[in-house]
């Protein structure tokens, strides 16, 4: 946002900013997401979960879906969204059959996505 430009950032605007990011590496952790959305638009996108965790805000998953319905899975076990892959079933969850080689690929070891 630029000086003098009276956009305030909506959920969309955050939910854009997660799609971009998903194309650039085909993946975006979730961890990864809340570091950067804080950075990037403070406080107002994310939020301390019941568990004492940061969280993505609601209003910016729902229109993160809405706009990646048919082209982004969640794999749970990496908690990170990819790009839907011929082999995920119909829904929002990956194939659980190919989770292990994405997360040996990607996933840092012990790393703080190992808090999802």
């Amino acid at each position: 946002m630029t000086v003098g430009d009276n956009h305030s950032t909506t959920p969309e605007d955050v939910a854009q900013w997660m799609i971009d990011e998903l194309e650039k590496t085909s993946l975006l952790y979730q961890w990864e997401a809340i570091l950067e959305l804080q950075s990037r638009f403070g406080d107002d996108f994310t939020y301390l979960n019941e568990s004492g965790n940061f969280a993505i805000d609601r209003r910016v998953l729902r229109a993160f879906s809405n706009l990646t319905e048919d082209t982004v899975v969640w794999r749970r076990t990496e908690c990170c969204w990819v790009k839907r892959s011929p082999l995920d079933p119909a829904g929002r969850q990956a194939d659980p059959s190919t989770r292990r080689a994405l997360r040996d690929a990607r996933r840092p070891r012990n790393g703080p996505g190992d808090l999802c």
